[in-house]
């Protein structure tokens, strides 16, 4: 009997927390994520003094790249990842949202432009002709591009 109330508290617990976690999600409107190519890159370094570029692994990583295709005034949803990222926007524009400190910081990048992006809370907007992008993602060895849900959307950007 004991056990069997045990169980039952637990399980509203999970329940309670998933129907929590639902509620404060910031879902995303008119969004295709379409992995591409993912490989296994290992340590590296690239040095190109021409162009006064350093890129430095020492860790092993994965290296993914996913289109991704919002609809006409679509959006991400406030979100981050495991690992920063390069942002290709083939047809834009696309807005990004990000807080700073106190305040929120909008970028809009057009078509044929590219951007760093860090792995931390950010939101992606497309304006009424929607937009098509594409996201290399330089991850932790076996780690997932997938969103990691921000809960609730930063104040700074509300």
């Amino acid at each position: 009997m004991k056990d069997r109330i045990v169980i039952g508290l637990v399980s509203l617990a999970v329940l309670g927390a998933l129907a929590a976690g639902t509620a404060l999600a910031t879902p995303s409107s008119g969004l295709v994520g379409t992995p591409l190519a993912r490989g296994a890159a290992g340590a590296f370094t690239i040095h190109d003094k021409s162009q006064k570029l350093k890129v430095q692994a020492k860790e092993p990583i994965d290296v993914a790249l996913v289109k991704a295709t919002l609809a006409p005034n679509g959006y991400t949803g406030w979100h981050g990842h495991s690992a920063p990222s390069i942002v290709v926007v083939k047809t834009g524009p696309l807005t990004a949202m990000e807080p700073s400190g106190d305040t929120c910081v909008t970028s809009v990048y057009q078509s044929g432009q590219s951007f760093v992006h860090s792995e931390d809370a950010h939101n992606f907007l497309a304006g009424s002709e929607g937009a098509e992008f594409y996201i290399v993602y330089l991850l932790p060895e076996g780690a997932s591009p997938a969103p990691i849900d921000v809960t609730p959307a930063p104040a700074a950007c509300a």
